[in-house]
């Protein structure tokens, strides 16, 4: 199992989450931006080895980016 925390203030709508439970329906925005890009870079390969099924889930995912850009 690969676990991957994101700090609740690195997402730009953090405030509305802050000293409150979140309920159902509420939504948190991440913006990725190229400080962030790294990050993403290295959670996908290090899912793409966990294992083979993670490796597939990881390009299938890549090609659908691919697909949209």
């Amino acid at each position: 199992m690969v676990n991957f925390c994101i700090p609740l203030t690195s997402f730009s709508n953090s405030s509305m989450l802050m000293g409150r439970p979140s309920v159902v329906g509420d939504s948190l925005t991440y913006i990725i931006d190229k400080t962030k890009a790294g990050n993403i870079g290295s959670l996908m390969r290090i899912f793409g080895m966990a294992s083979a099924r993670h490796k597939h889930d990881i390009v299938t995912i890549i090609k659908v980016i691919l697909k949209r850009f």
